[in-house]
């Protein structure tokens, strides 16, 4: 179902088998020029969610600098920063573990949320 348009692309991806609760995973993505939207729907789940994702951490040469602001995780190098926002969780963190990828290191950015929430993550540049 993938739309497209000179300022939107949408598409979903599902994921389908046994997930220790759910037995499907629809992810739908939004691409414009400003923000990737991501919001995941777990057809026949109605629990608690966590959503995980990497964030850079070092790629080698620097350091990234990582805050978490309530429902916001900002990663900073140089003058640039991209912003990880998860509307809704009920708790932010960046685990401190750093673990190796083709980029340098990255950590684990993790959002808890609530039983019937639907879980969005929204990645801007800042």
């Amino acid at each position: 179902n993938v739309k497209e348009s000179p300022g939107r692309v949408t598409f979903d991806i599902v994921y389908s088998g046994s997930f220790d609760g759910p037995t499907s995973v629809v992810e739908h993505y939004e691409l414009t020029p400003d923000a990737l939207k991501l919001s995941v729907e777990l057809p026949d789940y109605s629990g608690p969610v966590r959503m995980q994702w990497p964030v850079l951490s070092d790629n080698g040469a620097e350091k990234t600098r990582i805050t978490v602001d309530g429902e916001k995780v900002r990663v900073a190098l140089g003058e640039r920063s991209n912003a990880f926002t998860v509307n809704g969780a009920t708790r932010v963190q960046v685990d401190e573990t750093p673990y190796g990828c083709r980029n340098g290191f990255a950590r684990v950015a993790i959002a808890e949320f609530a039983a019937g929430e639907k879980p969005t993550l929204i990645i801007r540049p800042e």
